[in-house]
């Protein structure tokens, strides 16, 4: 990005996609070339803008915003309460005796659920699930000169998830300036710094929909958070509970700078050094409550707290040549270069 190597295992969510120039890809020999074996999967080239997109004098200042919702598109059906009783009152009238060993409904059997119509039920999935909303605002100033260009811009980032109790939350601040010192040299620096919250989903949704009961209730007769499956009798976890008492997010600050010169050591030679630093930091907070019903049936109401930080840091320093030279009906380009 800009000419820093970010890796392979870069968070998107630390950029605004809107300071994008653009994107290439290189997926040839010469991302071997240039980036040795990390490119041998290809390289994908990101460039931010700068003010030369605008004409000399006056800055230009651009503000942007949008708002959008989200909303499941297909949404899983599954047996609401009532018809899921019939389907255990069948099955518990089941006798694979009948019907000369092909089995079949044996009415002498007990029902385990006597009033199948009264029964209350609980929509999990409607109950876990949210309209979610997107709220986006950028605020951009870029300007160029005869001998310099800048680009300069902050955004907020707020997403409520589709499931409740999820989203992201960032703020990103962006400076690029370019300055032309003389005919042969010119220098220039990238900054980019982001701070972003990000609460991890609170439930798996896919277990809702293979594991929790339309016929299991939300809370006891006694106003507590449920932890016992029904049917089986075996703890369960209880959705509402995840999602009103558990703590699960990510707190990420993260400063990408790069600074470069560029000398032209003599026509169509130049030389061009850059060097920069990643630096991470991430914490990462994780809170099982003793009031969660599992944890009061399995732990005797102890609580659970892990808190992991990360520290991470990244420089690199690339030094090129390039000589390129044009002639009417044919181009001539030698790279070379070290990087440690």
């Amino acid at each position: 990005m800009d000419g820093f190597i970010v890796g392979t295992g870069f968070n998107l969510n630390t950029l605004n996609v809107n300071d994008i120039k653009s994107v290439e890809v290189l997926k040839d020999a010469t991302a071997l070339a240039i980036y040795g074996t990390r490119g041998a999967s290809g390289v994908i080239l990101i460039t931010t803008k700068n003010g030369t997109e605008v004409s000399k004098g006056k800055p230009k200042i651009s503000l942007n915003h949008y708002y959008s919702v989200q909303n499941i598109a297909n949404e899983v059906d599954i047996l609401d309460g009532v018809n899921y009783i019939n389907y255990i009152n069948e099955g518990g009238q089941f006798n694979p005796n009948l019907n000369n060993g092909f089995g079949g409904t044996d009415a002498s059997l007990p029902l385990l659920f006597d009033e199948p119509g009264v029964t209350p039920t609980v929509d999990w999935l409607d109950l876990v699930t949210q309209t979610g909303h997107v709220q986006n605002t950028d605020l951009s100033v870029m300007g160029n000169s005869e001998n310099s260009n800048y680009y300069i811009s902050i955004n907020h980032f707020n997403q409520d998830g589709i499931l409740r109790g999820s989203g992201l939350e960032r703020v990103a601040f962006r400076t690029n300036l370019d300055v032309r010192v003389s005919d042969k040299f010119k220098m220039g620096v990238r900054l980019n710094a982001t701070h972003y919250k990000k609460e991890n989903n609170k439930v798996n949704y896919s277990q809702i929909v293979e594991q929790v009961l339309p016929i299991r209730q939300i809370y006891d007769a006694d106003g507590n958070f449920t932890g016992i499956n029904p049917i089986s009798s075996g703890t369960q976890r209880n959705p509402e509970a995840d999602i009103q008492l558990r703590v699960d997010h990510d707190l990420v600050t993260k400063l990408i700078s790069n600074a470069y010169f560029e000398y032209e050591l003599f026509e169509n030679f130049k030389l061009k050094s850059t060097i920069g630093a990643e630096i991470t930091h991430t914490k990462y907070n994780d809170y099982l409550p003793g009031a969660l019903p599992e944890r009061k049936i399995s732990n005797a109401g102890t609580g659970y707290a892990n808190i992991n930080t990360n520290f991470d840091k990244s420089i690199l320093n690339e030094n090129t040549f390039t000589y390129d030279l044009d002639l009417e009906d044919h181009s001539f380009k030698l790279l070379g270069g070290f990087t440690w």
